[in-house]
């Protein structure tokens, strides 16, 4: 016995008679929708493991060995609501050397009609010929100033934290999930929390 395919929906999908044109999209929103579903927080900075080409090195205890702080010898890569960010050279791009305190990435989600007549949201930002620079992602160390100005809404992360002399990632911001999530049912019946 089958599901219904009005009461079924599949992403992505090709080769359906009866769905709606966005299951065959790898549309912006179905992607974004997709990584929002698997993770509790809105955004996360993703930890960077030191290497040395390609492999990752390890400490006395076999541990991969996580770089804290924040330089131009690694990218930062960071979420936002979905949306994965990868900045080369973090020290200079976000111009922590001017800054001090946290520093927060920002972008503006807006909504727009399709063609189909539905509405769909996006990130607000492109790239600009000119200035060549991306106006999709606001760096700022002044949480007033995060406002929206294209009639969307705002998500922000802290992605950087100025302490004893150095710039590292906060450890808040290194959380994907809550604790409800991480509550598993081990294979022998225990649990772990």
């Amino acid at each position: 016995m089958g599901i219904s395919s009005e009461n079924i929906s599949v992403f992505p999908s090709v080769r359906r008679v009866f769905t709606r044109p966005t299951s065959r999209m790898m549309s912006e929103q179905n992607l974004v929708g997709l990584v929002n579903k698997l993770i509790d927080a809105e955004g996360f900075v993703i930890p960077t493991y030191k290497s040395t080409n390609g492999v990752y090195d390890r400490d006395a205890n076999g541990n991969k060995i996580l770089i804290e702080t924040i330089s131009g010898d690694y990218p930062l890569e960071f979420n936002i609501y979905g949306y994965y960010f990868k900045i080369k050279d973090p020290y200079t791009e976000l111009q922590l050397a001017s800054r001090n305190g946290n520093v927060y990435a920002s972008i503006e989600i807006v909504e727009f009609t399709g063609d189909d007549e539905v509405i769909y949201e996006e990130l607000f930002g492109q790239d600009e010929l000119e200035s060549n620079e991306y106006t999709g992602l606001i760096i700022t160390d002044n949480l007033a100033s995060i406002t929206p100005t294209h009639g969307g809404y705002m998500r922000t992360l802290k992605i950087a934290t100025f302490k004893d002399g150095q710039w590292i990632v906060p450890k808040e911001s290194r959380i994907k999930f809550d604790q409800s999530s991480l509550t598993i049912d081990v294979i022998d019946g225990g649990l772990i929390s």
